[in-house]
């Protein structure tokens, strides 16, 4: 039927003429608007335009995926790997990504026990993997304790309190070991304790904060096992950028397009790389917590603001029914 309605179109020559005419408009509309937003939008003989979008590249791309925008990127080519391709629409659609280029205000969360709750996940994923090679039990805490002490990963912590033990293991083997209970994605099973994985702040409480914020995640943990966790909560699609492996939030600002940044974490490391940015740091709990050690250790790295429970956050961001 569509082909058949296409060979109409085409025997019409005024009717051809007119979505001609219209699509170039678009296209000369779009292509000069997003040059004076400050990106760089080349003309096309094409139904497309080519837009280098820099280091805002997978922001964008994830930005316009989330909003129903196809876009095609060129990671092999050298040439155009800053590029989107994006179809022309109509004229409504090329208003639409207008405005998703406008900037907004970004809120970055980082994801263990802010977005996420690891405790039956992650956290229980690197207790086992010590218990793996230990053969006996040792708390989260602990690791978590020496990991601060080392100034090192997860991983190394748990090599150190292994080495403290007489026990040699390998920091790739523990690696293994912990992905093969956490998460594997190149050994599908439905047992990975990642899939305990459960949301903190409601869905829809993020979809509202979404109205006037972009939102990224930081996390420590692989690419892979963030995006996976973001999907299996159902909440992929109001994230714009994410930052795996590291908290280095410098990266972040410098990633996405944003007017002004806030970081929003109950992680120490994840605060201590904020502040040395220009991004306000918000030290945050969203069930009720009282205390004091993370209150003073808030203080202690010099928050800007502490949000200890879902009222103060729900008062602070005007979230309210």
């Amino acid at each position: 039927v569509s082909v058949k309605c296409m060979f109409t179109a085409i025997k019409d020559k005024e009717y051809f003429e007119k979505i001609k005419e219209q699509n170039l408009a678009v296209k000369k509309y779009l292509i000069e608007n997003i040059n004076n937003i400050g990106f760089r939008a080349y003309n096309s003989e094409a139904n497309f335009i080519l837009c280098d979008f820099g280091d805002n590249l997978e922001f964008y791309y994830n930005k316009f995926k989330n909003h129903g925008i196809i876009t095609a990127k060129f990671p092999f080519n050298p040439n155009f790997s800053t590029c989107l391709r994006i179809t022309v629409p109509k004229e409504s659609g090329a208003k639409f990504i207008l405005e998703l280029l406008k900037p907004k205000d970004l809120l970055i969360f980082s994801l263990d026990n802010t977005l996420i709750n690891p405790k039956k996940s992650y956290e229980e994923a690197l207790v086992k993997t010590f218990e793996h090679f230990s053969k006996f039990k040792i708390s989260y805490e602990k690791i978590k304790e020496t990991k601060y002490l080392l100034k090192s990963s997860y991983f190394e912590a748990i090599k150190n309190l292994l080495e403290e033990n007489y026990i040699s293991a390998d920091i790739f083997k523990i690696k293994e070991v912990f992905e093969n209970i956490f998460y594997n994605p190149k050994i599908p099973q439905n047992d990975y304790l990642i899939n305990n994985d459960e949301l903190i702040i409601p869905k829809e409480i993020l979809e509202r904060l979404s109205i006037n914020y972009d939102i990224a995640v930081v996390s420590e943990r692989k690419a892979e096992e963030v995006e996976y966790s973001l999907k299996k909560t159902g909440i992929e699609n109001l994230i714009s950028y994410i930052q795996a492996e590291s908290f280095e939030i410098e990266q972040i600002l410098k990633k996405c397009s944003y007017k002004k940044a806030k970081l929003l974490s109950s992680e120490l490391s994840a605060i201590h790389f904020a502040k040395t940015t220009k991004a306000e740091v918000i030290g945050f709990v969203y069930e009720d917590n009282n205390d004091n050690n993370i209150i003073n250790n808030f203080k202690h790295f010099g928050v800007d603001e502490i949000i200890l429970n879902k009222d103060e956050f729900i008062e602070y961001f005007g979230l309210f029914s």
